[in-house]
């Protein structure tokens, strides 16, 4: 990914996986461990520890995890947090660690505990989260503690939307100050990661966008050290695709593995909430046919089958 970046007039910086997997529970096709992560953190193009997903570890002080993060302590660069839900004395915990940034906030509660705590809240409108009006009101009472992020976002959603614009516009829509939102969009984020990036002071790079208005806020140009690289929204480059590489290779699924026998009585049931990533659960009482549970599309519950990318494990859920 930093090899193609290089391939094109954009600045793109990036954050090194800090979970990977995400936690020992998890099956992944390899495994970053603090000496390769430590490695990759060198790179000048790198410049933060990316979402510290296992705050679990972080709390219960794994070696591994916390290694880390020190090497990140150690290079001056910032560790990005991934903490939904957590709070009091754990919370401290993971802040004082060094975590400096959250994405994972859903209610305004949260993120003022975070921020009180010393934390930047990155609030987040994704195409499964989308956080931004439950958080927006911190563009005007915590201006200087917000930035804007787009975590997990469809690329079908971003050439149909647009990208942290379509925040902006959003902002704009339901009375934001435009300062406001464009201080989470750029100049927030260039001083908390450091950013070798123009903000148009005297001595820097020109890079800038033009825009038609700032009601509408529609990118009519994109500037990168004074060079057009965006005109009324066509690339002044061209991007030359090689075929990427796909190890993933698995037997098919046979039936006996995702069928679900039935229990006494109710079943456990996951709810998965539009918006959301926080999901619930409650019982309920299955259908059955052939002596298997099987979907009631009628009252909402489907099966869920988890199938690992990178062996022949499988599992079968309802939700």
């Amino acid at each position: 990914m930093i090899n193609d970046a290089k391939k094109v007039p954009l600045e793109i910086k990036f954050g090194v996986p800090s979970c990977v997997p995400a936690t020992k529970h998890e099956t992944s096709g390899f495994v970053l461990d603090s000496n390769i992560v430590e490695s990759l953190l060198k790179r000048e193009e790198v410049v933060c520890l990316a979402e510290v997903m296992d705050f679990v570890g972080v709390v219960e002080e794994d070696l591994e995890v916390l290694k880390k993060i020190v090497a990140c302590k150690k290079l001056g660069k910032k560790i990005d947090g991934h903490a939904p839900g957590l709070k009091g004395a754990d919370l401290k915990k993971y802040v004082a660690a060094g975590i400096s940034a959250d994405h994972e906030c859903s209610t305004i509660e949260e993120a003022l505990e975070k921020i009180s705590l010393g934390m930047m809240i990155q609030i987040r409108e994704g195409s499964a989260a989308r956080d931004f009006d439950a958080l927006s009101s911190l563009l005007e009472s915590h201006p200087d503690k917000v930035m804007l992020c787009t975590d997990d976002l469809h690329p079908d959603d971003m050439a149909e939307n647009g990208h942290i614009d379509y925040l902006i516009k959003k902002g704009l829509k339901n009375g934001y100050d435009i300062f406001n939102l464009l201080r989470a969009a750029s100049y927030n984020p260039i001083h908390h990661y450091g950013l070798d990036l123009g903000l148009l002071q005297i001595g820097d790079s020109a890079d800038f966008i033009l825009v038609d208005n700032l009601e509408q806020f529609s990118i009519q140009g994109v500037y990168r050290k004074g060079e057009c690289i965006l005109n009324n929204g066509k690339p002044s480059f061209e991007v030359h695709n090689k075929i990427l590489l796909n190890n993933f290779s698995r037997k098919p699924i046979d039936l006996s593995e995702i069928s679900v026998q039935p229990k006494n009585g109710k079943i456990k049931v996951m709810v998965a909430k539009d918006g959301d990533l926080i999901t619930d659960s409650i019982l309920c009482d299955p259908k059955i046919e052939n002596s298997n549970l099987v979907p009631d599309v009628e009252n909402d519950l489907l099966k869920m089958v988890v199938m690992s990318r990178y062996d022949n494990g499988t599992s079968s859920w309802f939700c």
